[in-house]
């Protein structure tokens, strides 16, 4: 799971690769499988990127929302990701930044 924050349009943008016990790709073709809350908001819907891969976007109306508010997100109702919205950007940013 990585997340991003665009400030411009005040988008937080969630990329999951969900997989199986065996770490086998639980996709294509289950982007109505995801339910949960970004920053407060109802996910309504995920793109398949058709690779395995799944992209979730939420507007949010505060940036103060990224600190104050969970990000819960459940695929096939096991649950992904339970965590402050703002450690989830913190840590994509610092495992990129580590990687360089």
């Amino acid at each position: 799971i990585r997340g991003s924050y665009y400030s411009t349009s005040r988008t937080v943008v969630i990329d999951i690769i969900p997989k199986d016990v065996f770490s086998n790709l639980s996709g294509p073709g289950f982007p109505n499988r995801f339910s949960g809350r970004i920053c407060g908001k109802d996910i309504k819907e995920a793109t398949d990127n058709l690779d395995g891969s799944y992209t979730i976007a939420v507007r949010i109306t505060k940036k103060e929302d990224l600190n104050s508010k969970k990000t819960k997100i459940l695929f096939k109702n096991t649950e992904l990701c339970n965590s402050k919205t703002i450690d989830l950007i913190i840590e994509t940013f610092t495992e990129a930044y580590n990687k360089e």
